[in-house]
Protein backbone atom coordinates (compact mmCIF):
# COMPACT_ATOMS: atom_id res chain seq x y z
CA UNK A 1 0.00 0.00 0.00
CA UNK A 2 1.62 3.75 -1.03
CA UNK A 3 1.55 5.96 1.52
CA UNK A 4 0.68 9.63 0.76
CA UNK A 5 3.41 12.10 2.59
CA UNK A 6 0.93 14.08 4.31
CA UNK A 7 0.19 10.13 5.94
CA UNK A 8 4.15 9.58 6.50
CA UNK A 9 4.34 13.07 8.34
CA UNK A 10 1.17 11.78 10.39
CA UNK A 11 2.54 9.05 11.44
CA UNK A 12 5.90 10.81 12.03
CA UNK A 13 4.26 13.16 14.30
CA UNK A 14 2.56 10.27 16.14
CA UNK A 15 5.65 8.00 16.98
CA UNK A 16 7.55 11.45 18.18
CA UNK A 17 4.10 11.94 20.52
CA UNK A 18 4.00 8.14 21.85
CA UNK A 19 7.99 8.12 22.70
CA UNK A 20 8.08 11.76 23.83
CA UNK A 21 9.80 12.01 27.46
CA UNK A 22 10.75 15.43 28.56
CA UNK A 23 13.46 14.77 30.11
CA UNK A 24 16.88 17.23 30.96
CA UNK A 25 18.05 15.44 27.25
CA UNK A 26 14.94 16.30 25.42
CA UNK A 27 15.46 19.84 26.61
CA UNK A 28 19.04 19.88 25.60
CA UNK A 29 18.36 18.07 21.98
CA UNK A 30 15.40 21.09 21.64
CA UNK A 31 18.08 24.13 22.39
CA UNK A 32 20.57 22.61 20.35
CA UNK A 33 18.46 22.41 17.29
CA UNK A 34 18.69 25.82 16.88
CA UNK A 35 22.23 25.78 16.41
CA UNK A 36 24.45 26.28 12.50
CA UNK A 37 25.37 22.88 12.72
CA UNK A 38 22.01 20.92 14.09
CA UNK A 39 21.89 18.61 11.37
CA UNK A 40 24.99 16.82 12.90
CA UNK A 41 22.36 15.64 16.08
CA UNK A 42 20.89 12.43 16.22
CA UNK A 43 16.82 12.84 16.47
CA UNK A 44 15.25 12.68 19.85
CA UNK A 45 13.93 9.05 18.75
CA UNK A 46 16.98 7.64 17.72
CA UNK A 47 18.62 9.06 20.81
CA UNK A 48 15.75 7.83 23.20
CA UNK A 49 16.69 3.95 21.49
CA UNK A 50 19.89 4.54 22.50
CA UNK A 51 19.71 5.29 26.35
CA UNK A 52 16.85 2.81 26.47
CA UNK A 53 19.18 -0.14 25.27
CA UNK A 54 21.75 1.30 27.57
CA UNK A 55 19.25 0.95 30.41
CA UNK A 56 18.36 -1.91 29.63
CA UNK A 57 21.86 -4.04 29.68
CA UNK A 58 22.89 -1.74 32.95
CA UNK A 59 25.56 -0.10 31.59
CA UNK A 60 27.80 1.64 33.63
CA UNK A 61 30.77 2.38 32.23
CA UNK A 62 29.78 3.77 27.96
CA UNK A 63 31.91 5.59 24.96
CA UNK A 64 30.80 8.91 23.50
CA UNK A 65 32.81 9.22 20.09
CA UNK A 66 31.60 12.89 18.54
CA UNK A 67 30.39 14.75 21.92
CA UNK A 68 29.43 17.85 19.84
CA UNK A 69 27.12 19.72 22.09
CA UNK A 70 26.68 17.20 24.51
CA UNK A 71 22.92 16.11 23.86
CA UNK A 72 24.41 12.29 23.68
CA UNK A 73 26.49 12.29 26.54
CA UNK A 74 23.49 14.01 28.44
CA UNK A 75 21.20 11.32 27.32
CA UNK A 76 23.35 8.71 28.18
CA UNK A 77 24.46 10.01 31.53
CA UNK A 78 20.94 10.52 32.19
CA UNK A 79 20.92 6.62 32.61
CA UNK A 80 23.63 5.63 34.12
CA UNK A 81 24.00 4.99 37.77
CA UNK A 82 25.42 7.10 39.95
CA UNK A 83 29.18 5.98 39.64
CA UNK A 84 28.71 5.20 36.12
CA UNK A 85 30.94 6.84 33.50
CA UNK A 86 30.62 8.34 29.94
CA UNK A 87 33.80 9.20 28.23
CA UNK A 88 32.91 11.54 25.88
CA UNK A 89 35.31 12.55 22.76
CA UNK A 90 35.36 15.09 20.05
CA UNK A 91 38.03 16.92 17.88
CA UNK A 92 37.42 20.18 19.81
CA UNK A 93 36.71 21.74 23.04
CA UNK A 94 34.86 24.86 20.86
CA UNK A 95 31.28 23.04 21.95
CA UNK A 96 32.59 23.01 25.64
CA UNK A 97 32.04 25.80 27.41
CA UNK A 98 28.91 27.68 26.00
CA UNK A 99 26.85 23.89 25.28
CA UNK A 100 28.26 20.89 27.11
CA UNK A 101 29.11 22.22 30.43
CA UNK A 102 26.17 24.11 31.25
CA UNK A 103 23.52 21.38 30.23
CA UNK A 104 25.78 18.50 31.93
CA UNK A 105 25.04 20.72 35.20
CA UNK A 106 21.92 21.31 35.09
CA UNK A 107 21.05 17.85 34.38
CA UNK A 108 23.16 16.66 37.81
CA UNK A 109 25.48 14.89 35.31
CA UNK A 110 28.67 16.52 34.87
CA UNK A 111 30.42 14.38 37.64
CA UNK A 112 29.52 11.05 35.41
CA UNK A 113 31.06 12.56 32.42
CA UNK A 114 35.24 12.34 31.40
CA UNK A 115 35.33 14.94 28.34
CA UNK A 116 38.73 14.63 26.19
CA UNK A 117 39.20 16.37 23.03
CA UNK A 118 41.72 16.14 20.96
CA UNK A 119 42.52 12.67 17.75
CA UNK A 120 39.39 10.72 18.82
CA UNK A 121 41.52 7.82 17.16
CA UNK A 122 44.53 8.15 19.46
CA UNK A 123 42.14 8.51 22.61
CA UNK A 124 40.90 5.26 21.65
CA UNK A 125 43.92 3.78 21.39
CA UNK A 126 45.06 5.11 24.11
CA UNK A 127 42.20 3.44 26.68
CA UNK A 128 43.65 0.30 24.89
CA UNK A 129 47.09 0.89 25.80
CA UNK A 130 46.43 1.84 29.37
CA UNK A 131 44.10 -1.56 29.62
CA UNK A 132 40.72 -0.74 29.48
CA UNK A 133 40.07 -3.56 26.34
CA UNK A 134 36.53 -5.05 26.90
CA UNK A 135 35.21 -2.34 30.00
CA UNK A 136 32.94 -0.76 28.16
CA UNK A 137 29.27 -1.24 28.01
CA UNK A 138 28.19 0.73 24.95
CA UNK A 139 30.21 2.78 22.57
CA UNK A 140 28.23 5.63 20.43
CA UNK A 141 30.19 6.61 17.01
CA UNK A 142 29.29 9.90 15.57
CA UNK A 143 32.67 11.25 14.91
CA UNK A 144 35.04 11.97 11.67
CA UNK A 145 33.26 9.74 9.02
CA UNK A 146 35.91 9.23 7.52
CA UNK A 147 37.35 7.70 10.63
CA UNK A 148 34.38 5.41 10.84
CA UNK A 149 36.15 2.15 10.16
CA UNK A 150 38.91 3.32 12.85
CA UNK A 151 36.85 4.14 15.18
CA UNK A 152 34.45 0.80 15.21
CA UNK A 153 37.63 -1.34 14.88
CA UNK A 154 38.85 0.50 18.21
CA UNK A 155 35.65 0.45 19.93
CA UNK A 156 35.10 -3.12 19.21
CA UNK A 157 38.01 -3.76 21.17
CA UNK A 158 36.97 -1.46 23.95
CA UNK A 159 33.64 -3.11 24.57
CA UNK A 160 32.64 -6.35 26.25
CA UNK A 161 31.36 -9.56 24.84
CA UNK A 162 27.71 -8.77 25.23
CA UNK A 163 28.24 -4.98 25.00
CA UNK A 164 26.77 -2.66 22.35
CA UNK A 165 27.92 0.13 19.65
CA UNK A 166 25.61 2.38 17.94
CA UNK A 167 26.68 4.19 14.57
CA UNK A 168 24.93 7.07 13.83
CA UNK A 169 24.78 8.46 9.72
CA UNK A 170 25.47 4.88 8.34
CA UNK A 171 23.40 6.15 4.99
CA UNK A 172 24.84 9.37 4.78
CA UNK A 173 21.81 11.08 3.25
CA UNK A 174 21.31 8.38 1.08
CA UNK A 175 24.70 9.58 -0.69
CA UNK A 176 26.08 5.66 0.36
CA UNK A 177 24.39 4.57 -3.04
CA UNK A 178 26.07 7.38 -5.24
CA UNK A 179 28.94 5.76 -6.60
CA UNK A 180 30.25 8.95 -7.71
CA UNK A 181 30.59 10.72 -4.28
CA UNK A 182 34.25 9.85 -3.54
CA UNK A 183 34.08 12.58 -1.19
CA UNK A 184 36.27 11.53 2.33
CA UNK A 185 33.44 10.78 4.31
CA UNK A 186 31.17 9.38 2.09
CA UNK A 187 34.09 6.38 1.25
CA UNK A 188 35.11 6.58 5.39
CA UNK A 189 31.40 5.42 5.57
CA UNK A 190 30.69 2.64 2.45
CA UNK A 191 33.60 1.42 3.69
CA UNK A 192 32.64 0.67 7.67
CA UNK A 193 29.60 -0.59 6.12
CA UNK A 194 31.03 -3.70 4.24
CA UNK A 195 33.51 -4.45 6.91
CA UNK A 196 30.52 -4.88 9.67
CA UNK A 197 28.97 -6.70 7.18
CA UNK A 198 32.04 -9.06 6.59
CA UNK A 199 32.12 -8.95 10.64
CA UNK A 200 31.57 -12.22 11.86
CA UNK A 201 32.44 -11.82 15.17
CA UNK A 202 28.54 -9.65 16.05
CA UNK A 203 25.41 -9.46 15.71
CA UNK A 204 24.35 -6.40 13.36
CA UNK A 205 20.82 -4.77 12.69
CA UNK A 206 20.62 -1.54 10.63
CA UNK A 207 17.52 0.95 10.92
CA UNK A 208 16.85 3.27 8.74
CA UNK A 209 15.88 5.92 11.30
CA UNK A 210 17.34 9.37 10.71
CA UNK A 211 19.95 9.26 8.74
CA UNK A 212 20.69 5.40 9.18
CA UNK A 213 21.80 4.06 12.90
CA UNK A 214 23.56 0.57 13.15
CA UNK A 215 23.22 -1.37 16.26
CA UNK A 216 25.98 -4.10 16.64
CA UNK A 217 26.12 -6.37 19.52
CA UNK A 218 29.64 -8.05 20.06
CA UNK A 219 29.84 -11.77 20.39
Amino acid sequence: MLISSIEMQLLSNLCYAINARKTLAIGKYEESRKHPLSSMLFSSIEMQLLSNLCYAINARKTLDVGTYTGYSALSIAEVLPSDGRVVALDKTDEYLKDYCLPAWKKAGVESKIDFRHGSDVQILQSLIDNGESETFDFALIDGEKENYSKYYELCLKLVRPRGIIAIDNVLWSQLVLNENDNSPATIGIREMNELIARDNSVRISLLRTGDGLTIVVKN
